[in-house]
Parts: structure tokens; C-alpha cells; sequence
């Protein structure tokens, strides 16, 4: 989403909504990639959508998180994996912001 705001021609507020974070967290974000804050560890946190299937979702088919890490359901649609020595405010802010949306 960081590099997403960054390109000429598109506006931060455009971005967030596209994402559905807030233009906050987005400046945020950005600030610490400018400052090399995001540097220490993975930048994005892996986010996957998981087709509707009957039976429910295969978890053959789902690429495996690097260990350790935390993963959180959010149903039949999503999954994050948050690696462990990822920033767990920014974590937090990221998992309530998808439990609100739902």
C-alpha cells in the first residue's frame, strides 16, 4: 500500500479507501518507510483470500506462512499471518481495522 501511495498521479485518500484503512495509518506507513522503520522486517503482512469452495476452504492449497508466526481467521475469507517480530501496534491497528469492516 506504501509504494501503491507513492506513485505519481494517485492520492493517499484513494489508496486508504481502496484498502479500507485509514488515511492516518496510510501517513503513518509511509513515514516509517521513509525513515527506515519498516526496514527492520517484513513490510506487508501477508494477507490471503480463500475461494468460496463447498466444504470450505482447502488448506492444501494455501501457501504456508514462514514460522513463527500468528495467523488469525477472519471466516471463510480471509487469513493473516503476522510474523512475530513484526510491529504488533501496527498489527492491532491492521486486525481491527478488518474485524470492523466485516
Amino acid at each position: 500500500m506504501v509504494e501503491e501511495s507513492l506513485v505519481n498521479g494517485v492520492t493517499l485518500a484513494e489508496v486508504a479507501r481502496r484498502h479500507d484503512v485509514s488515511r492516518s495509518q496510510l501517513y503513518d506507513w509511509r513515514y516509517r518507510c521513509r525513515h527506515g522503520l519498516l526496514s527492520s522486517g517484513p513490510k506487508f503482512l501477508r494477507v490471503f483470500n480463500i475461494d468460496e469452495a463447498p466444504g470450505g476452504p482447502d488448506p492444501d492449497n494455501m501457501p504456508a506462512p514462514p514460522a513463527p508466526v500468528m495467523t488469525v481467521d477472519f471466516g471463510a475469507r480471509c487469513r493473516v499471518s503476522i510474523p512475530s517480530d513484526f510491529d504488533m501496534e501496527a498489527a492491532a491497528r491492521l486486525l481491527n481495522s478488518l474485524s470492523v469492516g466485516r
